[in-house]
């Protein structure tokens, strides 16, 4: 069963807690036209066998194709359960692929990977993510954030206050509360600021490539100046 899943050995797991736990690390890139979101999941592997002893039950065709077709099952509902907003809007979204190889793990966790794109609204100034996958588990989050140059972070529910400047709490892993949705206002550089609260609710964000400034960096500037420069 094992190897009809394609499991193999593999480094530590992501996240690195119990074997009960589900991990969910979620990384966003924002553009000023565009959001993309990788996301890797970490099912563990106990639970992933017993799924998929259910779904061969009865089957008659070949281990390498019901692998296969779990699989595509499986990125399908984990693609499914991310959802995209700008300015409180759910946004359409396309699933592009991931290169390597996909849903392969070891006798703790299974990681299934995905990566969902959106087209952002001209003028959009609120953006969020709402993570839906494994709402009767317990799991824990790791988001991180990278934003273009080009725009200026006014708020984050990822940001705190701290010592005169701002914290960057992205990155980290999170346990012991519900962090599926993260929010972000934002503007270009020069524009005026916007705060979640004028935004509603259904937001969330988060980044990485090129360029891309991190979160903290987004908030301040290059310089360092104060977030709404």
């Amino acid at each position: 069963m094992a190897l009809a899943l394609g499991l193999a050995p593999v480094p530590a797991a992501a996240h690195p807690f119990q074997e009960s736990l589900f991990g969910h690390e979620l990384s966003v890139e924002i553009h000023p036209d565009r959001v993309a979101v990788d996301a890797t999941f970490e099912e563990p592997t106990p639970g992933v066998l017993r799924d998929y002893q259910r779904f061969v039950a009865g089957a008659a065709a070949p281990a390498a194709d019901l692998s296969a077709r779990y699989l595509a099952r499986r990125l399908e509902e984990l693609g499914g359960s991310l959802e995209l907003y700008a300015d409180g809007v759910r946004l359409p979204v396309v699933t592009e692929p991931v290169s390597g190889r996909n849903g392969t793990g070891g006798a703790d966790f299974i990681k299934y990977r995905v990566r969902i794109v959106a087209d952002l609204p001209q003028g959009a100034r609120g953006v969020g993510l709402v993570d839906r996958a494994h709402p009767d588990e317990r799991v824990v989050w790791s988001w991180t954030v990278r934003v273009d140059p080009s725009l200026r972070v006014d708020e984050s529910t990822l940001l705190r206050a701290a010592d005169g400047g701002w914290t960057d709490l992205s990155g980290g892993w999170m346990a012991g509360g519900d962090h599926r949705e993260q929010r972000l206002s934002m503007g270009r550089r020069g524009e005026v600021r916007t705060s979640l609260a004028a935004l509603g609710a259904g937001l969330g964000a988060h980044v990485h490539a090129g360029p891309l400034w991190s979160l903290g960096e987004a908030a301040a500037g290059a310089d360092g100046a104060a977030v709404g420069r």
